[in-house]
């Protein structure tokens, strides 16, 4: 297995006994650390994980159903991809889940090949969302460290305006403008206006 996948995790949310312990068996002889749950509900109750990730779960489940259980992961972790299985009437149900924002669906009986090549996409998926994560939790630190005025300053910067307009606006001089560019810039570990508009973009 890629070591790039190392650390990654599979939540099966699956009713039917035997297919979960044959999927969980699938996943652990490709390298994935696998978790397997018989209900939503249960799932919910232990997840708790900042490793890449991603939630395969089949629509029809006793208590929640599948898009249930997509629609709780989406508002609370949204950054973790939601594959369903689905039988082949339930397409109408598939394409709606899509739209609410579920990674995939992999129709019944499952070719495994295909299914392996899902999970791959969405834990790659989900490493490049924690990655974001990350980065803008400590842009925002940083950002907290912004005096008040420094903030306005930002978010000036951030639409293009000039020193001089910068001061008009907050009826200051240019060179307190000057200076507060220089710490908002010292502070948040920029060396240019293109990395202002980045970080601007990322806390919005």
């Amino acid at each position: 297995m890629d070591d790039s996948y190392c650390n990654s995790e599979i939540y099966i949310v699956e009713k039917e006994e035997a297919l979960g312990k044959s999927l969980k068996a699938f996943f652990e002889t490709s390298g994935y650390n696998v978790h397997l749950y018989a209900a939503a509900e249960d799932f919910i109750k232990k997840y708790n994980d900042d490793n890449p990730s991603c939630i395969l779960s089949n629509v029809h489940l006793n208590g929640l159903s599948g898009m249930e259980l997509q629609k709780i992961m989406i508002k609370k972790y949204n950054h973790i991809p939601v594959i369903l299985m689905t039988d082949q009437g339930d397409i109408s149900m598939a394409i709606e889940a899509l739209k609410n924002g579920a990674f995939d669906f992999i129709e019944k009986p499952l070719d495994t090949d295909k299914l392996l090549a899902c999970i791959k996409r969405a834990l790659s998926q989900c490493k490049i969302s924690l990655k974001e994560k990350t980065v803008k939790g400590c842009y925002l630190m940083l950002f907290q460290n912004l005096s008040k005025r420094e903030k306005e300053v930002f978010s000036l910067m951030a639409e293009g305006y000039t020193n001089k307009v910068m001061a008009q606006k907050l009826g200051i001089a240019i060179g307190t403008v000057e200076a507060h560019r220089a710490k908002i810039m010292s502070k948040l570990k920029c060396n240019s206006l293109a990395e202002i508009l980045k970080i601007k973009k990322l806390l919005d």
